[in-house]
This record gives structure tokens, sequence and C-alpha cells, in this order.
């Protein structure tokens, strides 16, 4: 195999990886964005079961 042969295998398989890497990045800026939601949604819901149990139990049942 010459050169120029392998360097046209890269640029194919460059050019066949390209879609698949966008894609994929695409898909990891969605579930990051999806993640930051559901942890804003937990710290909300964490908040708010201890200001409503606050009254009701002692820093030793809070552990």
């Amino acid at each position: 195999m010459n050169l120029p042969t392998i360097l046209d295998l890269i640029t194919a398989r460059e050019a066949t990886a390209r879609p698949d890497a966008e894609r994929l990045r695409e898909q990891i800026t969605a579930l990051t964005a999806e993640l930051a939601r559901i942890e804003g949604d937990l710290a909300t819901t964490r908040t708010t079961l201890h200001t409503l149990t606050a009254a009701h139990f002692t820093a030793d049942d809070q552990r």
C-alpha cells in the first residue's frame, strides 16, 4: 500500500465518522441539559422536604 492510498483511506474514514461524531455531540449536549434539569428538580425536592420535615425531626434524625 502506498502513501496516497493510505491517506485516501484515512480521509474516507474521517468522512464516515464525522456525522456519527456530530450526532453523539448533539446527544451529549441534550443529555447534559436534561441532567442539569433533573439535578435542579432534585435539589428543589430535597430543600422542600427538608423544610417540611425540619419541625418534626431533630438534628440526630436527619443524619
